[in-house]
């Protein structure tokens, strides 16, 4: 299985809840579906590929 991480550590550790779980997949899939991983990912995986390994 492959994971990817995206984030600050700092301010996952200190951010309080705007950087919960909860809310750090909210904004991933939230990204995700504006396609504003396109440029991170070179165009080998869509944003609706990201939002459904949500169920993973």
């Amino acid at each position: 299985m492959r994971s990817v991480l995206l984030g600050n550590g700092i301010n996952i550790q200190f951010g309080g809840k705007a950087y919960s779980n909860d809310f750090i997949m909210k904004r991933i899939i939230f990204n995700a579906r504006a396609n504003k991983y396109d440029p991170l990912v070179n165009g080998l995986i869509s944003g609706k590929e990201i939002e459904g390994m949500k169920s993973l």
